[in-house]
């Protein structure tokens, strides 16, 4: 018994940790997109020549952005799976998500209005309803519906050649220096005009179709995998890693040569960043999870579950601090700053989050936004159940 709640504890703990990780990834992201709009990166970014200041903007082109928002996608579906598997047997799990996606709704709506309108709350919180309505079927169905949708998302991108720019970056707000500049009442009044437009509109639908088959893998991984088997397959894993490497670099260097024979190639790249899409998460999960697993990565991992037990409040938190950092209505800090400046303010800034969020978690079982997101979600649940 002992043995069994150590190994649950662990498995939950390492989910937790992982939640953390992708937050952090979420951070570095977000703190470049929110200096420039999304569809300008490379060319703002372009201006600091030197190597340091290149080298951290190839960095974060390369191994953050766009990395770590389907990690984020998939853990949110793993948790709606594995809280419908937790209480399937109540015959209430379907109301009570319901119930919980409904308050997400609502505090996606007020960060998205009153935060910022790069907010993903909404987008999981309308995704999650559908994915209530697959959490009834079978593993396989599952899985056969997460291909399905993004096979045809890939084909009807591939045919209509859609912008890239649109594929590969979330639908973050419009950070021009006209916007950031708007006084408070401005901006929010101009979000909540807009909310509705911006979240149906065709390239943020687009979007959302290919993270709803992320958060649709995790409710399928939820049914077909039992975390607490990792530590146990372990060596299986480092192996389908280190095949799965192979794939990605034999991939990269297939499409550099198409670069270097000035071959543009775009059918075929495109067809290769679909597969990219999924390898690059998943070299990032397993990786994660096989270090967590090991002595030395396990202490040097293990503080990022208290980030991962808070992560709507430490994503608030982000969202809200860089806001008033770079908005006109705080310190205005928006493209006043060189890109190791910014990844420095990431890495401080987290390290607060972590000593914070174990500080937090020493009095308290949740995160205060958790806590007021549990509370909404079950409030007077009990007196109906009488």
């Amino acid at each position: 018994m002992a043995e069994a709640e150590t190994k649950s504890t662990k498995r939950i703990a390492a989910l937790d940790a992982l939640r953390g990780f992708a937050l952090f990834g979420v951070l570095l992201t977000n703190i470049f997109l929110f200096n420039t709009t999304s569809h300008q990166f490379d060319s703002y970014y372009a201006q600091f020549t030197d190597g340091v200041n290149q080298g951290i903007t190839l960095a974060i082109k390369f191994l953050f952005r766009s990395r770590f928002y389907p990690i984020f996608a998939f853990l949110f579906g793993l948790g709606l799976g594995l809280q419908f598997k937790a209480r399937a047997a109540t015959g209430r799990a379907t109301p009570f998500l319901i119930r919980r996606l409904l308050v997400l709704l609502l505090l996606g709506t007020i960060h998205y209005i009153f935060i910022w309108d790069g907010d993903i709350l909404l987008e999981y919180a309308l995704a999650g309803f559908m994915i209530v309505a697959l959490a009834r079927l079978d593993k396989n169905q599952v899985l056969a519906v997460t291909i399905l949708v993004y096979v045809l998302h890939s084909l009807y991108v591939y045919y209509h050649l859609v912008a890239e720019a649109v594929l590969s970056a979330p639908a973050i707000s419009d950070q021009t220096s006209a916007v950031v500049e708007l006084p408070y009442a401005a901006l929010v009044q101009k979000r909540a005009l807009g909310i509705f437009s911006s979240m149906f509109s065709f390239e943020n639908l687009l979007f959302n179709v290919k993270i709803f088959s992320f958060i649709a893998f995790g409710l399928y991984v939820s049914k077909a995998y039992n975390f607490a088997a990792f530590e146990k397959h372990r060596e299986w894993w480092k192996k389908a890693w280190l095949w799965l490497l192979l794939i990605r670099v034999l991939l990269a260097v297939f499409t550099y040569s198409f670069t270097l024979a000035g071959i543009t190639g775009g059918g075929v790249r495109e067809i290769v960043s679909f597969a990219n899409f999924f390898i690059n998460p998943a070299l990032y999960v397993i990786g994660f999870l096989i270090l967590f697993y090991s002595t030395i990565g396990n202490k040097l991992l293990a503080p990022l579950a208290a980030v991962g037990r808070m992560t709507l409040t430490n994503y608030i938190m982000q969202t809200l601090v860089l806001s008033l950092l770079f908005y006109g209505y705080g310190f205005g800090y928006y493209q006043r700053l060189q890109p190791f400046q910014y990844l420095l303010l990431g890495f401080f800034f987290f390290l607060l989050q972590v000593a914070g969020s174990m500080l937090w978690l020493k009095w308290h079982k949740q995160g205060p936004l958790e806590r007021l997101w549990r509370s909404i979600t079950t409030y007077g649940s009990k007196q109906n159940q009488h």
